[in-house]
């Protein structure tokens, strides 16, 4: 039995580490022209939408790309709800529990290099990602927290990589990714 109490508490603990690890894989199909040599990355972003560290990045060969987030961001402020900037969240926000968590976004660069990193010469292109009709909001964070604020947002986030439908209207509806190839296009 005493076995059982030591072990136990391991085993759980290792259970959740593996559940915060499961990778998210996005798909998308790009819109319009492309580019030669585009590729399309995933990077987390500070407040004011700049990127800064790119977590993932692919090809995307007549616009087809596919990515697969598995390594967390190597550093992730905490969450304070007077520094959320994500879409339809209004004050008062309010963060259920202390946690670190930082959203993400998509930018495409034409790859001459062919190395998966912008280079001198390679400017960033937001790339707007959706899900059917719903934008797709994308966020990591370290432990399971709730976001609340203004008209009704609520959103539960789970740990590790949360990908979401967003619409916005006279409330703010959120739904899970639904994991089908996404319409994605680039920003002017």
């Amino acid at each position: 039995m005493k076995a059982l109490k030591t072990v136990l508490p391991a085993l759980v603990a290792l259970l959740l580490g593996a559940a915060q690890s499961a990778p998210l894989v996005l798909q998308g199909q790009l819109r319009g022209e492309v580019p030669p040599d585009l590729s399309v990355g995933i990077w987390t972003v500070g407040t004011a939408g700049q990127p800064q560290q790119l977590l993932g990045t692919a090809p995307a060969p007549e616009g087809r790309w596919r990515i697969t987030l598995e390594q967390p961001p190597s550093s992730t402020p905490e969450l304070q709800g007077a520094a959320l900037h994500w879409p339809g969240v209004l004050p008062p926000v309010q963060v259920s529990v202390p946690s670190q968590g930082q959203e993400l976004r998509a930018y495409a660069f034409v790859d001459r290099d062919r190395n998966g990193q912008p280079g001198a010469g390679e400017p960033l292109r937001e790339v707007r990602l959706r899900d059917g009709s719903q934008s797709l909001f994308l966020v990591w964070v370290d432990r399971a927290v709730q976001v609340s604020a203004a008209h009704g947002y609520q959103l539960q986030l789970q740990p590790g990589w949360n990908a979401l439908g967003l619409h916005l209207g006279k409330s703010v509806q959120l739904r899970p990714y639904s994991g089908q190839p996404l319409d994605a296009r680039l920003s002017p």
